[in-house]
């Protein structure tokens, strides 16, 4: 039996990730405040740059996994929270990876510069840029619950017939636009552009596999051999296209399913860790897959087993593979990209990604010729000087390049409103399991571990489909949400 306070009512939901929230509000506000005041200090003394992002970076490491622990300790499933999500990649993306400019190997940090050389005084501005950020986030995400109306009633949890169903179309339809459409393009077997919605139809298999891994943690049998059978494919697919956030996204839907079925701390603690040791494994292969495939003018799927055949057999020699460059550090800091783009924007050379925007909600089916909104090989392009590479400065750094401090804390406030806006979403879905909402439930997780990401595609192109999505429920599978309740769903 799952432990009594591992399950807990919107409502108690809501007080315990707040109650964990403040404190971090509270101190992130008080050390923003404090850092742009030493800040001027600091560029009178160059000696004192260092120590003051080191600060700052230990700062943001405590303080998160401190209000991630006490979240946890309150509620197993709050982890499936946006705002725990974006927590838990900020701890790190902006909290440890920036230290590998303090204590990285030489060769690391070289490696790094090679990208885009960082100056000390923009080695600051990113990490004040990085804490602003994330004060100014939490302050959305609590001004957003006085304004929303987050008290709802019990949504009744979704019949086995409708699971089942559920589980049907969505895996009738994942696997038809992903292998007909999605997959040959990641293979580059073809070179047309895939419209959004049929990126986001394939990502049905996701909600496949996350109600197989469910049904299997709470009624086992036969539903573990088809959880199996069916990860072990995704996992194979992840491989072949080199996706390490594929590979890393399928194994914790699969997790996530378990858990919602079965919540307990020693589950999470055995995904994490197991999530962990994948993270660190695969990194080396895929860096060094991609990097030999752009080397190959038509990749195909052949190209692909030779690359990976080569790596295995260490046939080849690669930079990433050298033991001296910590390439699992390299991937976690994007100071380089952000400093790049608010350098760029210093010197009047501002972005335009923002421009985007207005195109993200048009279907490129009604607009054949419609630019594209994810920008990372032209990025690539401005800082390096080669476009068949993606990056990203992340959207905190993308706000500044594209308007300065005051994009930076608009781009924040939206992104606070939609992390509280969504959160009765996942409580209506892992908490009451009323899986009807889980397409919106598992856009809002994306949004949350997608800092790093740019703005346009990740979150206002989602929440589009977000929308479209409430209305068709609204529609074809509506249900009252009226009736009060004491219990959640067993």
């Amino acid at each position: 039996m799952p432990e009594a306070r591992a399950l807990l009512l919107p409502s108690e939901h809501r007080r315990a990730i707040e109650a964990d929230v403040y404190p971090l509000l509270t101190r992130t506000t008080w050390i923003a405040t404090t850092s742009i005041f030493l800040s001027w200090i600091v560029l009178f003394d160059r000696s004192m740059t260092h120590i003051f992002c080191l600060s700052i970076s230990l700062f943001l490491m405590i303080s998160i996994a401190t209000e991630m622990y006490f979240i946890v300790s309150r509620s197993i499933l709050a982890v499936l929270s946006p705002i725990f999500c974006f927590f838990l990649v900020s701890f790190a993306y902006f909290g440890f990876g920036p230290l590998i400019y303090l204590f990285g190997k030489e060769e690391s940090i070289a490696y790094c510069n090679s990208f885009y050389e960082v100056r000390e005084g923009y080695y600051l501005l990113t990490q004040l840029l990085n804490l602003v950020s994330i004060a100014t986030i939490c302050v959305s995400y609590l001004v957003s619950g006085t304004l929303l109306n987050t008290h709802r009633g019990k949504a009744r949890k979704t019949t086995e017939s409708e699971e089942n169903w559920f589980l049907f179309a969505t895996l009738a339809i994942g696997l038809l636009v992903k292998y007909i459409f999605s997959l040959p393009y990641e293979l580059g077997l073809t070179e047309k552009v895939l419209p959004g919605a049929v990126i986001m139809l394939g990502g049905c298999t996701i909600i496949a596999l996350f109600l197989l891994a469910f049904k299997a943690g709470r009624d086992g049998g036969y539903w573990w051999l088809y959880t199996f059978l069916f990860a072990g494919s995704e996992i194979t697919i992840s491989l072949l296209t080199f996706s390490k956030l594929d590979l890393l996204q399928t194994l914790a839907t699969t997790f996530a399913g378990f858990l919602v079925a079965r919540p307990a701390r020693k589950h999470l603690v055995i995904a994490l860790v197991l999530l962990t040791l994948v993270y660190f494994s695969s990194i080396d292969l895929v860096t060094h897959c991609r990097r030999e495939l752009r080397r190959h003018t038509a990749p195909t799927l052949e190209s692909r087993l030779q690359v990976a055949t080569e790596y295995i057999s260490n046939t080849t020699s690669d930079i990433d593979r050298s033991p001296k460059i910590q390439t699992w550090w390299v991937r976690l800091s994007y100071t380089n990209a952000q400093a790049f783009a608010m350098q760029s924007y210093n010197d009047g050379m501002n972005g335009n990604t923002y421009s985007l925007i207005a195109y993200a909600w048009i279907p490129r089916f009604l607009w054949p010729e419609k630019p594209l909104i994810t920008v990372g090989a032209h990025f690539n392009y401005l800082v390096t000087g080669n476009d068949r590479s993606q990056s990203s400065p992340g959207i905190f750094a993308e706000g500044y390049w594209n308007g300065g401090c005051s994009y930076v804390v608009l781009t924040c406030l939206f992104v606070g409103f939609l992390f509280r806006a969504f959160e009765l979403v996942c409580w209506q879905t892992f908490v009451y399991r009323d899986f009807r909402y889980l397409p919106c439930a598992f856009i809002s997780i994306k949004m949350a571990l997608r800092p790093d990401d740019w703005f346009a595609s990740t979150y206002v192109g989602a929440l589009g489909f977000a929308v479209v999505y409430f209305l068709i429920l609204a529609v074809f599978w509506p249900r009252r949400i009226d009736e009060p309740s004491r219990t959640p769903a067993a």
